[in-house]
């Protein structure tokens, strides 16, 4: 499985990431969408005991099936660092990302990969009519490209 491949599948997030609330919202509302953009290792360093970890930045715009939504086409980058098995199969992972609205408004994303491939992510609230955000889902890659590019479902639940 290539780099690009893997990374897809683990992030995203990046990550995914985005159920950011629409105003008013209520408590456990779901949110949906996509995550796309592309992904780059910026370092790859063996382990002692022959796993490898890849340390991943993403770059991504958020596109949420709800147009009214108040993350729709924001910009979103992730940093992670992920392990990967002798067979380059994923073994676990964690990292971070920031979300930027087009009107100036930031939400931040844990994320964690699993042995089983999958991202989960959990929103950490924010500023401004972010600060108390809250939730938590998981990313599937949909596609994912040689050259690092990536395209990814959300889905998860929020609350503010």
């Amino acid at each position: 499985m290539s780099d690009s491949r893997c990374i897809h599948r683990l992030l995203l997030t990046s990550v995914m990431l985005a159920v950011i609330p629409v105003a008013g919202a209520a408590q456990n509302t779901k949110a949906a969408g996509y995550v796309n953009g592309t992904q780059k290792v910026v370092a790859s360093v063996p382990l002692a005991d022959g796993t490898v970890a890849k340390r991943i930045e993403f770059k991504m715009t958020v596109v949420t099936d709800d147009p009214a939504n108040p993350i729709h086409l924001a910009s979103q980058d992730c940093f992670a660092t992920y392990v990967f098995s002798k067979d380059d199969k994923p073994i676990a992972g964690r990292g971070s990302c920031d979300g930027i609205t087009a009107d100036g408004h930031l939400w931040w994303i844990d994320i964690e990969l699993g042995a089983d491939g999958k991202v989960r992510w959990t929103n950490k609230g924010g500023v401004g009519k972010f600060s108390k955000l809250t939730g938590s889902g998981t990313t599937t890659v949909l596609a994912d490209f040689p050259d690092g590019k990536t395209i990814n479902r959300f889905e998860g639940t929020y609350s503010d």
